[in-house]
């Protein structure tokens, strides 16, 4: 699954610098994210489960890189080039738009151990074999601009159930910021292992970020 996202990810490069936050993971893998043109870096904070706070890592991001677009992705999610297409149409349209959050569905795909990271392999697999999985389980976002919005959110962790309904819901709240959902143009192809879909919820600490914004963001 890693192999696939670092891969894949690294083709995206120079329009996308993909930046991988590090906390005890296989020293391989940091490898072949490094020999692959990923920037590594420590995660900043994180709870007593060791699950990464968001906000710490987008704070970071916004201080060490210039873009238009910041974003975050779970770590089993694979694109298309349509990636930097989408995001490359709405800079375009910033002027009427405005600081926007970008989120969109995921498509699952069964893994089976494969190999499939080239752009071309994960848009045939996403028109073949991908399933549309739930509307209200966003696995991305990308965000331009309103980051004043990010200090008046919770410290919530990335992987559990409930943050991404939440970031969301506190965009949807502002009248500084637009929500555009990409889902129809932005293919995100998540590979679905022995783990399965629902992952997060069996964790550790699945309830850290519900026990803090509320039930009603599940």
């Amino acid at each position: 699954v890693y192999t696939n996202v670092l891969k894949n990810w690294a083709q995206l490069i120079p329009h996308v610098i993909p930046v991988l936050f590090t906390l005890e993971t296989d020293p391989e893998l940091l490898e072949l994210a490094a020999a692959l043109g990923w920037t590594l870096l420590d995660v900043p904070k994180y709870n007593e489960q060791k699950t990464p706070y968001l906000k710490p890592m987008l704070k970071t991001v916004i201080s060490k890189f210039k873009s238009h677009f910041y974003g975050y992705c779970n770590g089993d999610i694979l694109f298309t080039a349509d990636l930097y297409y989408t995001l490359t149409q709405i800079k375009e349209d910033s002027a009427r738009l405005g600081s926007t959050l970008v989120i969109g569905q995921r498509s699952n795909i069964l893994l089976y151990d494969r190999l499939i990271f080239t752009l071309g392999k994960v848009r045939q697999i996403y028109k073949e074999e991908s399933e549309l999985f739930r509307i209200d389980a966003e696995d991305y976002f990308f965000v331009s601009g309103a980051f004043s919005l990010w200090d008046h959110l919770k410290d919530i962790v990335i992987g559990r159930p409930g943050y991404d309904n939440y970031i969301v819901r506190e965009f949807l709240r502002s009248p500084a910021a637009k929500v555009v959902d990409a889902t129809e143009t932005l293919p995100a192809v998540h590979q679905t292992d022995a783990d399965g879909n629902f992952a997060g919820r069996e964790s550790t600490g699945a309830k850290f970020n519900i026990k803090l914004i509320g039930e009603h963001y599940r």
